[in-house]
Protein backbone atom coordinates (compact mmCIF):
# COMPACT_ATOMS: atom_id res chain seq x y z
CA UNK A 1 0.00 0.00 0.00
CA UNK A 2 0.95 3.78 -0.78
CA UNK A 3 0.40 4.50 3.28
CA UNK A 4 2.90 2.20 4.02
CA UNK A 5 5.59 2.84 1.66
CA UNK A 6 5.16 6.68 2.39
CA UNK A 7 5.18 6.54 6.43
CA UNK A 8 8.54 4.45 5.94
CA UNK A 9 9.99 6.79 3.78
CA UNK A 10 9.19 9.78 6.64
CA UNK A 11 10.63 7.31 9.39
CA UNK A 12 13.77 7.59 7.52
CA UNK A 13 13.50 11.72 6.54
CA UNK A 14 12.53 14.53 8.32
CA UNK A 15 10.46 17.21 6.33
CA UNK A 16 7.73 19.97 6.76
CA UNK A 17 4.02 18.39 8.02
CA UNK A 18 2.74 19.04 4.48
CA UNK A 19 4.97 15.89 2.65
CA UNK A 20 3.57 13.81 5.13
CA UNK A 21 1.01 10.75 4.63
CA UNK A 22 -0.71 12.63 7.96
CA UNK A 23 -1.36 15.62 5.04
CA UNK A 24 -1.40 13.91 1.73
CA UNK A 25 -3.84 10.50 3.00
CA UNK A 26 -6.84 13.00 3.40
CA UNK A 27 -6.02 14.84 0.08
CA UNK A 28 -5.82 11.69 -1.63
CA UNK A 29 -8.34 10.04 -0.51
CA UNK A 30 -10.83 13.20 -1.87
CA UNK A 31 -9.41 13.67 -5.24
CA UNK A 32 -11.25 12.72 -8.36
CA UNK A 33 -8.43 14.16 -11.12
CA UNK A 34 -5.46 11.77 -12.21
CA UNK A 35 -2.79 11.46 -10.51
CA UNK A 36 0.35 9.61 -10.79
CA UNK A 37 3.06 8.28 -8.05
CA UNK A 38 6.53 9.69 -8.40
CA UNK A 39 8.81 7.07 -7.02
CA UNK A 40 13.07 7.23 -7.36
CA UNK A 41 14.59 3.90 -5.77
CA UNK A 42 17.81 2.55 -4.80
CA UNK A 43 17.09 -1.35 -5.47
CA UNK A 44 14.51 -2.35 -3.40
CA UNK A 45 14.63 1.05 -1.45
CA UNK A 46 12.35 4.18 -1.40
CA UNK A 47 14.76 7.08 -1.64
CA UNK A 48 11.97 9.65 -2.76
CA UNK A 49 8.27 9.70 -3.40
CA UNK A 50 5.88 12.57 -4.79
CA UNK A 51 2.37 13.17 -6.31
CA UNK A 52 2.00 14.01 -9.60
CA UNK A 53 -1.29 15.94 -11.47
CA UNK A 54 -1.61 16.61 -15.15
CA UNK A 55 -4.11 19.09 -16.49
CA UNK A 56 -4.25 21.04 -20.30
CA UNK A 57 -4.39 24.68 -18.80
CA UNK A 58 -4.79 28.03 -21.04
CA UNK A 59 -2.70 30.62 -20.93
CA UNK A 60 -4.31 33.67 -22.69
CA UNK A 61 -4.64 32.16 -26.29
CA UNK A 62 -3.11 28.74 -25.90
CA UNK A 63 -3.35 25.52 -23.78
CA UNK A 64 -0.28 23.93 -22.36
CA UNK A 65 -0.34 20.24 -20.94
CA UNK A 66 0.95 21.00 -17.00
CA UNK A 67 2.17 18.66 -14.34
CA UNK A 68 1.86 19.56 -11.26
CA UNK A 69 4.16 18.29 -8.18
CA UNK A 70 2.03 17.51 -5.33
CA UNK A 71 -1.16 18.64 -6.92
CA UNK A 72 -3.57 17.55 -9.12
CA UNK A 73 -3.93 20.80 -11.31
CA UNK A 74 -7.63 21.09 -10.40
CA UNK A 75 -8.15 24.33 -8.43
CA UNK A 76 -10.89 22.93 -6.54
CA UNK A 77 -8.83 20.40 -5.63
CA UNK A 78 -5.43 22.23 -4.75
CA UNK A 79 -7.05 25.05 -2.72
CA UNK A 80 -5.97 23.35 0.19
CA UNK A 81 -2.92 25.31 -0.01
CA UNK A 82 0.14 23.11 0.02
CA UNK A 83 3.59 25.00 1.62
CA UNK A 84 7.08 23.83 2.04
CA UNK A 85 6.40 20.86 -1.02
CA UNK A 86 8.68 19.15 -2.33
CA UNK A 87 10.01 15.64 -2.44
CA UNK A 88 9.99 13.37 0.27
CA UNK A 89 13.38 12.55 0.57
CA UNK A 90 16.45 12.64 2.79
CA UNK A 91 17.97 15.79 2.55
CA UNK A 92 21.33 14.80 1.56
CA UNK A 93 19.46 13.16 -1.34
CA UNK A 94 17.47 16.36 -2.49
CA UNK A 95 19.71 17.60 -5.36
CA UNK A 96 20.13 14.25 -6.68
CA UNK A 97 16.78 13.29 -6.45
CA UNK A 98 15.71 16.63 -8.41
CA UNK A 99 18.55 16.11 -11.21
CA UNK A 100 16.78 12.44 -11.80
CA UNK A 101 13.51 14.08 -11.81
CA UNK A 102 14.18 16.59 -14.08
CA UNK A 103 16.30 14.33 -16.10
CA UNK A 104 13.74 11.70 -16.79
CA UNK A 105 10.72 14.28 -17.45
CA UNK A 106 13.05 15.73 -20.14
CA UNK A 107 15.09 13.64 -21.94
CA UNK A 108 13.26 10.21 -20.62
CA UNK A 109 10.00 11.50 -21.60
CA UNK A 110 9.20 8.51 -24.05
CA UNK A 111 8.95 6.60 -20.85
CA UNK A 112 6.30 8.62 -18.98
CA UNK A 113 2.40 7.70 -19.19
CA UNK A 114 0.29 8.70 -22.49
CA UNK A 115 -0.96 11.45 -20.90
CA UNK A 116 2.59 12.88 -19.70
CA UNK A 117 4.74 12.82 -22.54
CA UNK A 118 3.31 15.91 -24.23
CA UNK A 119 3.85 17.96 -20.98
CA UNK A 120 4.98 21.77 -21.35
CA UNK A 121 4.96 23.38 -18.10
CA UNK A 122 6.05 22.11 -15.00
CA UNK A 123 4.16 23.93 -11.99
CA UNK A 124 6.32 23.75 -8.35
CA UNK A 125 4.07 25.48 -5.65
CA UNK A 126 5.40 26.68 -2.33
CA UNK A 127 8.64 25.37 -2.62
CA UNK A 128 11.45 26.79 0.42
CA UNK A 129 14.47 25.55 -2.09
CA UNK A 130 14.51 27.08 -5.65
CA UNK A 131 16.86 26.85 -8.75
CA UNK A 132 16.09 23.28 -9.46
CA UNK A 133 15.65 24.02 -12.86
CA UNK A 134 19.27 25.04 -13.55
CA UNK A 135 20.05 21.41 -12.91
CA UNK A 136 18.49 20.36 -16.36
CA UNK A 137 20.78 22.40 -18.03
CA UNK A 138 19.18 24.55 -20.91
CA UNK A 139 16.27 22.19 -21.01
CA UNK A 140 13.82 24.22 -19.25
CA UNK A 141 13.01 28.08 -18.88
CA UNK A 142 11.33 29.81 -16.35
CA UNK A 143 7.64 30.63 -17.55
CA UNK A 144 6.03 32.33 -14.45
CA UNK A 145 6.64 32.97 -10.73
CA UNK A 146 5.95 34.59 -7.57
CA UNK A 147 7.65 34.48 -4.36
CA UNK A 148 5.94 35.19 -0.95
CA UNK A 149 6.95 35.58 2.56
CA UNK A 150 6.57 32.99 5.30
CA UNK A 151 6.57 34.15 8.84
CA UNK A 152 7.87 31.95 11.78
CA UNK A 153 8.58 32.55 15.44
CA UNK A 154 11.57 31.10 16.56
CA UNK A 155 10.30 29.70 19.90
CA UNK A 156 14.48 29.47 20.80
CA UNK A 157 14.61 32.68 20.96
CA UNK A 158 11.08 32.78 23.33
CA UNK A 159 13.31 30.56 25.54
CA UNK A 160 15.98 32.66 26.25
CA UNK A 161 14.62 36.33 26.48
CA UNK A 162 14.35 36.76 30.17
CA UNK A 163 10.53 37.80 29.63
CA UNK A 164 9.36 34.56 27.79
CA UNK A 165 7.65 35.38 24.17
CA UNK A 166 6.50 38.99 24.87
CA UNK A 167 9.53 40.21 25.44
CA UNK A 168 10.56 39.01 21.77
CA UNK A 169 8.25 41.24 20.05
CA UNK A 170 7.69 45.43 19.74
CA UNK A 171 6.25 47.13 22.59
CA UNK A 172 3.30 48.37 19.97
CA UNK A 173 2.44 44.43 19.69
CA UNK A 174 3.60 43.68 23.35
CA UNK A 175 0.94 46.38 24.51
CA UNK A 176 -2.06 45.35 22.06
CA UNK A 177 -1.89 41.43 23.92
CA UNK A 178 -1.56 42.71 27.48
CA UNK A 179 -4.29 45.14 26.91
CA UNK A 180 -6.34 42.56 25.21
CA UNK A 181 -5.96 39.84 28.06
CA UNK A 182 -6.42 42.69 30.75
CA UNK A 183 -10.26 43.44 29.13
CA UNK A 184 -10.68 39.88 29.12
CA UNK A 185 -10.24 39.17 32.55
CA UNK A 186 -6.53 38.52 32.76
CA UNK A 187 -4.44 35.95 32.15
CA UNK A 188 -6.05 33.71 34.55
CA UNK A 189 -9.43 33.95 33.25
CA UNK A 190 -7.74 32.24 29.41
CA UNK A 191 -7.06 28.84 28.51
CA UNK A 192 -7.26 26.82 25.33
CA UNK A 193 -7.71 23.14 24.76
CA UNK A 194 -7.17 20.78 22.00
CA UNK A 195 -10.63 18.87 20.94
CA UNK A 196 -9.96 14.85 22.08
CA UNK A 197 -13.19 13.53 20.87
CA UNK A 198 -15.41 13.34 17.83
CA UNK A 199 -18.30 15.51 19.47
CA UNK A 200 -15.59 18.11 20.29
CA UNK A 201 -14.59 18.51 16.47
CA UNK A 202 -17.88 18.70 15.00
CA UNK A 203 -19.42 21.53 17.67
CA UNK A 204 -15.77 23.27 17.29
CA UNK A 205 -15.40 23.32 13.91
CA UNK A 206 -19.31 24.27 13.07
CA UNK A 207 -18.47 27.59 15.51
CA UNK A 208 -14.96 27.76 13.52
CA UNK A 209 -16.70 27.74 10.44
CA UNK A 210 -19.31 30.30 11.50
CA UNK A 211 -16.88 32.92 12.70
CA UNK A 212 -14.47 32.22 9.80
CA UNK A 213 -17.67 32.74 6.97
CA UNK A 214 -18.71 35.94 9.17
CA UNK A 215 -15.14 37.57 9.13
CA UNK A 216 -14.76 36.95 5.38
CA UNK A 217 -18.36 37.83 4.59
CA UNK A 218 -18.03 41.27 6.12
CA UNK A 219 -15.10 41.84 3.78
CA UNK A 220 -16.91 40.46 0.61
CA UNK A 221 -14.58 37.34 0.44
CA UNK A 222 -15.48 34.01 0.58
CA UNK A 223 -14.19 31.81 3.82
CA UNK A 224 -11.95 28.71 3.40
CA UNK A 225 -14.18 26.10 5.29
CA UNK A 226 -17.15 27.59 3.59
CA UNK A 227 -16.01 25.84 0.73
CA UNK A 228 -17.21 21.98 0.21
CA UNK A 229 -13.94 20.68 -0.71
CA UNK A 230 -11.62 22.13 1.62
CA UNK A 231 -14.14 22.07 4.39
CA UNK A 232 -14.51 17.64 3.45
CA UNK A 233 -10.81 17.50 3.50
CA UNK A 234 -10.13 19.59 7.08
CA UNK A 235 -12.77 17.09 8.70
CA UNK A 236 -10.58 14.58 7.24
CA UNK A 237 -7.12 15.88 8.35
CA UNK A 238 -8.59 16.15 11.72
CA UNK A 239 -10.08 13.07 12.23
CA UNK A 240 -7.67 10.90 10.66
CA UNK A 241 -5.09 12.15 12.89
CA UNK A 242 -7.33 12.77 15.99
CA UNK A 243 -5.13 10.72 18.57
CA UNK A 244 -2.10 10.90 16.47
CA UNK A 245 -1.79 14.55 17.82
CA UNK A 246 -0.07 15.97 15.00
CA UNK A 247 -3.18 17.90 14.28
CA UNK A 248 -4.92 20.26 16.98
CA UNK A 249 -8.46 21.82 16.88
CA UNK A 250 -8.02 24.39 19.36
CA UNK A 251 -10.26 26.48 21.31
CA UNK A 252 -9.18 29.14 23.12
CA UNK A 253 -11.46 30.86 26.03
CA UNK A 254 -11.98 33.52 28.44
CA UNK A 255 -13.84 32.59 31.40
CA UNK A 256 -16.57 30.03 29.72
CA UNK A 257 -17.11 31.99 26.63
CA UNK A 258 -14.74 31.54 23.51
CA UNK A 259 -12.52 33.83 22.05
CA UNK A 260 -11.33 31.71 18.65
CA UNK A 261 -10.72 28.58 16.98
CA UNK A 262 -7.33 27.68 15.45
CA UNK A 263 -6.12 24.51 13.40
CA UNK A 264 -2.35 23.72 14.09
CA UNK A 265 -0.29 21.24 12.36
CA UNK A 266 2.64 19.66 13.97
CA UNK A 267 5.51 17.67 12.51
CA UNK A 268 8.96 17.00 14.12
CA UNK A 269 9.67 20.14 16.41
CA UNK A 270 8.17 22.89 14.13
CA UNK A 271 4.12 23.76 14.47
CA UNK A 272 2.19 25.35 11.43
CA UNK A 273 -0.67 27.32 11.97
CA UNK A 274 -3.04 26.26 9.08
CA UNK A 275 -6.46 27.97 9.99
CA UNK A 276 -7.84 29.75 12.28
CA UNK A 277 -11.36 32.13 13.47
CA UNK A 278 -12.00 34.55 16.47
CA UNK A 279 -14.60 36.32 17.83
CA UNK A 280 -15.03 39.59 16.59
CA UNK A 281 -14.97 42.26 19.37
CA UNK A 282 -17.09 45.46 19.39
CA UNK A 283 -14.30 46.60 21.57
CA UNK A 284 -11.64 46.95 19.08
CA UNK A 285 -8.91 47.23 21.40
CA UNK A 286 -9.47 43.47 21.88
CA UNK A 287 -7.05 41.58 19.75
CA UNK A 288 -8.27 38.13 19.96
CA UNK A 289 -5.65 36.83 17.00
CA UNK A 290 -2.56 38.28 18.43
CA UNK A 291 -3.74 36.92 22.05
CA UNK A 292 -4.45 33.15 20.93
CA UNK A 293 -1.36 33.00 18.92
CA UNK A 294 0.65 34.60 21.23
CA UNK A 295 -0.63 32.52 24.09
CA UNK A 296 0.07 29.13 21.52
CA UNK A 297 3.64 30.39 21.07
CA UNK A 298 4.04 30.56 24.56
CA UNK A 299 2.86 26.67 24.98
CA UNK A 300 4.77 25.62 22.14
CA UNK A 301 7.93 27.47 23.20
CA UNK A 302 7.36 25.54 26.85
CA UNK A 303 7.11 22.00 25.19
CA UNK A 304 10.54 22.74 23.19
CA UNK A 305 9.30 23.24 20.23
CA UNK A 306 11.62 24.91 17.56
CA UNK A 307 9.44 27.22 15.58
CA UNK A 308 5.81 28.22 15.02
CA UNK A 309 5.00 28.77 12.00
CA UNK A 310 2.31 31.30 10.93
CA UNK A 311 2.92 30.37 7.00
CA UNK A 312 2.86 32.18 3.91
CA UNK A 313 0.27 35.59 3.70
CA UNK A 314 1.46 39.39 3.85
CA UNK A 315 -1.20 39.89 6.82
CA UNK A 316 -0.49 42.11 9.67
CA UNK A 317 -0.18 40.07 12.44
CA UNK A 318 1.98 37.64 11.12
CA UNK A 319 4.74 40.49 10.82
CA UNK A 320 3.90 41.58 14.46
CA UNK A 321 4.22 38.17 15.89
CA UNK A 322 7.60 36.88 14.19
CA UNK A 323 10.67 37.02 14.50
CA UNK A 324 11.76 34.77 10.81
CA UNK A 325 10.78 35.23 7.62
CA UNK A 326 11.71 33.33 4.35
CA UNK A 327 10.84 33.39 0.93
CA UNK A 328 8.21 30.51 -0.94
CA UNK A 329 8.41 30.15 -4.23
CA UNK A 330 5.35 29.15 -6.62
CA UNK A 331 7.34 28.78 -10.20
CA UNK A 332 6.38 27.43 -13.44
CA UNK A 333 9.18 25.74 -15.67
CA UNK A 334 8.58 25.25 -19.29
CA UNK A 335 9.62 23.13 -22.37
CA UNK A 336 11.35 25.73 -24.54
CA UNK A 337 9.74 26.42 -28.03
CA UNK A 338 9.24 29.09 -30.30
CA UNK A 339 5.31 28.79 -28.96
CA UNK A 340 6.47 29.28 -25.37
CA UNK A 341 8.93 32.14 -26.02
CA UNK A 342 6.34 33.97 -28.19
CA UNK A 343 3.90 33.88 -25.27
CA UNK A 344 6.43 34.73 -22.51
CA UNK A 345 7.35 37.67 -25.04
CA UNK A 346 3.84 38.91 -25.93
CA UNK A 347 2.88 38.73 -21.86
CA UNK A 348 6.07 40.99 -20.70
CA UNK A 349 4.93 43.44 -23.62
CA UNK A 350 1.44 43.24 -22.40
CA UNK A 351 2.22 43.98 -19.35
CA UNK A 352 4.51 47.14 -19.59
Amino acid sequence: MLSTRWRALEARTSGPFFLTWDWMGPWLSLVRSPLYLCHIRRGDEDVALAIIGTQQKRHGPLKFQTVYLNQSGEPEEDQVFIEYNDFLCAETHRAEVWSCFLEHLTIGRARLPASLKHWVLLRLSGLERDGFERQSGRRLITFDRHDDQAYLIDLESARSSPDGYLGTLSANTRRQILRSREILGGDGNLSFQVAATAEQVDDWLSSMTALQCAWFEAKGQTAALSRPFFSQFVRRLIFENLTSGSVELIQCRSDDSPVGYLLNLKSDDHVYSYQSAFVQYDDNKIKPGLMCHAMLAENYAAQGMAFYNLLAGDSQYKKSLSNKSHSLHWTSLAVPSARVSAFIQLRRWLRR
